[in-house]
């Protein structure tokens, strides 16, 4: 059960006697509150108390209650509440992995800088979150999730320096104080030993996991004064490392503060980007490399923003889809590809198909299969014409339902394709379980395909594997004509890229095939 003493202040002799004749001691699960609406006199006093009971946690409070009021409208009203071990372990302490919170990381700053402050030192305090562990607790559970949190927490608090202060801040994400020579140099070897240590396999019920965490860094003073600005800034550095791809450190800014109000300009114009008519879509073709035939287009999303002008789509999809958009979103690209694609076979641009990429969000939806029939139906488009294009990685994070929901697409007589191949998990053994139709090899491959021998046997053996399984084998990313000639002596069935037409919009589409000026390849004949 918790205890309180309490006592008006008059005078530090007063409070030393009481103190004494109460036995408090200097414990961290001691609470004292100071009751005063004059907020200098507050601060005053919590620099006196703070001098007595350096451990415990002191927090300056606006009287609330008549009673109270009454007594505090000229003198000072002081709380000691001595916590139950249990209660205080709650309030600062996470249960999972035994580390303080983020309220006793944020206590704890707050001392040391008031201890620092008069002699300048400097502080580092690194802020970890864990890269796409999202896809973690969708795929394997929170209970998962939060058990491989705590292999996590064990790994760093075997790997952070002495007299460092770790804490897990929130969710998957962990705050590092260093008060120990915090030099850049320092820093950066604790961060990258730290984020080795985190990369390393993890095991759960005998599978094996591999993540990796992004870090994001500001130091005291430079960075900021005080606690709440120092982890802010840290925080914001940690953004820009995930943006970045993540597994890395980011040090603050100042220009980084630009970044984060533009991100938030762009969250608030997208959610009505669709509304407003912002959004459209463009489309690049896609050729036989036998023939040089036009035979499909992938439509390709893009925002015109009146005072932002063309924001880059990896700039808005990601955050669509982290702000809960990309359904909507996602089903009005499906439904306006078919309806265009339809039209232009009415056209006669001949028997056209349309791929269209689906995130990961708007694939584990219930109600996507629905999306997909209405917007077939709405456009009279036979299925065969419609590609969905999924990545490795939104196929496998949870495979079962993938598998299910893939089949049904098949069944309906929609292909399904997967998209950037060989830059996600590329297991044989999961490829030949899945029901696809196409894998497309990522640009990165195809970039190396003439300078880099590696790369050559990467896309040889992926065409191979393709021609194994029986599916369709789609280079992306083709910019030269000497690219497309090697690709068609590898067998490589179709390509698209810059070489062969850059994405066009629906009206420029029309005029190029109308001129027969869809695209600048043409199979070059042997001998």
């Amino acid at each position: 059960m918790a205890k309180t003493f309490c006592c008006l202040y008059q005078g530090d002799d007063q409070l030393d006697h009481f103190i004494k004749d109460s036995f408090l001691k200097d414990v961290p699960n001691l609470l004292v509150q100071i009751f005063s609406e004059n907020e200098g006199r507050q601060l005053e006093l919590r620099e006196v108390l703070k001098r007595k009971f350096s451990a415990a946690t002191i927090l300056g409070c606006i009287p609330s209650g008549s009673k109270i009021e009454r007594k505090v409208e000229e003198e000072i009203f002081l709380s000691f509440t001595l916590l139950d071990e249990k209660i205080f372990k709650l309030a600062y302490y996470d249960l999972e992995t035994g580390l303080p919170n983020g309220l006793k990381f944020s206590q704890y700053l707050d001392e040391i800088l008031n201890k620092v402050n008069p002699h300048g030192k400097k502080l580092a305090l690194l802020m970890f979150d864990m890269d796409r562990f999202k896809n973690i607790n969708d795929s394997l559970g929170h209970r998962a999730g939060d058990d491989i949190l705590k292999q996590i927490a064990e790994r760093m608090k075997k790997n952070v320096p002495a007299g460092s202060f770790l804490a897990r801040f929130a969710g998957d994400k962990f705050t590092l104080l260093l008060t120990s020579k915090p030099s850049v140099e320092n820093i950066g070897k604790i961060a990258h030993h730290i984020l080795k240590e985190i990369s390393s396999p993890l095991l759960y019920r005998g599978r094996e996991l591999f993540i990796t965490a992004s870090i994001g860094a500001s130091v005291y003073p430079c960075d900021g004064q005080d606690d709440q600005t120092l982890i802010k800034n840290a925080d914001t550095a940690l953004n820009e490392s995930k943006q970045q791809g993540g597994n890395k450190l980011i040090y603050y800014s100042p220009d980084m503060k630009g970044k984060v109000l533009l991100r938030f300009e762009i969250e608030n114009h997208l959610r009505t980007a669709l509304q407003k008519k912002e959004l459209f879509l463009c489309y690049q073709p896609l050729v036989d490399l036998k023939t040089g035939r036009v035979t499909g287009n992938e439509a390709l999303l893009r925002w015109n923003h009146p005072h932002l002008g063309l924001v880059a789509p990896l700039e808005f999809i990601p955050l669509a889809e982290e702000i809960g958009v990309i359904e909507e979103i996602g089903a009005w690209v499906i439904q306006s590809a078919c309806l265009q694609t339809k039209d232009w076979q009415r056209k006669g641009f001949g028997s056209l198909g349309v791929s269209v990429n689906v995130s990961a969000r708007q694939f584990r939806e219930p109600g996507f299969l629905q999306v997909v029939r209405d917007a077939l139906k709405q456009a009279s488009l036979e299925p065969e014409y419609l590609t969905l294009e999924l990545t490795e990685s939104t196929m496998l994070q949870n495979i079962d339902h993938s598998i299910l929901t893939m089949k049904e697409l098949q069944k309906l007589g929609v292909k399904v394709s997967i998209d950037d191949f060989g830059t996600g998990y590329s297991s044989l053994s999961y490829l030949r379980s899945l029901p696809i139709n196409s894998l497309k090899i990522d640009k990165s491959f195809i970039r190396n395909l003439q300078t880099d021998s590696n790369g050559f046997s990467i896309v040889g053996a992926i065409i191979s594997m393709g021609r194994g399984l029986e599916v369709e084998v789609v280079a992306e990313g083709v910019e030269t004509q000497e690219q497309a000639e090697l690709l068609r002596e590898m067998s490589c069935q179709y390509a698209q890229g810059f070489f062969i037409q850059k994405p066009l919009q629906s009206s420029d589409y029309e005029k190029g095939a109308s001129e027969g000026q869809l695209t600048r390849y043409l199979p070059l004949k042997k001998g």
